[in-house]
């Protein structure tokens, strides 16, 4: 009887601990970008300068429920981008640029064991 108990008690622990064994997951991507443009018109010594920024921020948490563990994964990526032109005389001068910047996060969280 006594085994049988015992045998009882193993199989239950196994079946919570495998009930409650799940695992969540969780993906976040962020895109930023701009242009900037810059001219100037003059006689003599012009130039003209540009300069774009671009920062992308990404942020994934997985496992926020009731008795999960949690996890949260940060991404931060930027990008400056300067462009510049200049001449002598008369005339003009244009710059234009483009900044992009990418961010991916991902976040996996697991429960325990389960009940013992």
């Amino acid at each position: 009887m006594q085994r049988k108990l015992i045998a009882a008690a193993a199989v239950l622990s196994l079946v919570s601990a495998a009930a409650f064994a799940t695992g969540t997951n969780s993906s976040s991507s962020s895109t930023s970008g701009g242009q900037s443009a810059a001219a100037v018109i003059g006689f003599g010594s012009f130039t003209a300068t540009n300069a774009g920024i671009a920062n992308g921020h990404a942020s994934a948490t997985a496992g926020q429920g009731f008795g999960t563990t949690g996890n949260t994964t940060n991404a931060t990526t930027g990008h400056i981008n300067t462009t510049s032109v200049s001449g002598k005389g008369f005339g003009g001068a244009a710059a234009t640029g483009i900044s992009g910047a990418d961010a991916a996060a991902n976040a996996w969280s697991k429960l325990g064991g389960g009940w013992r």
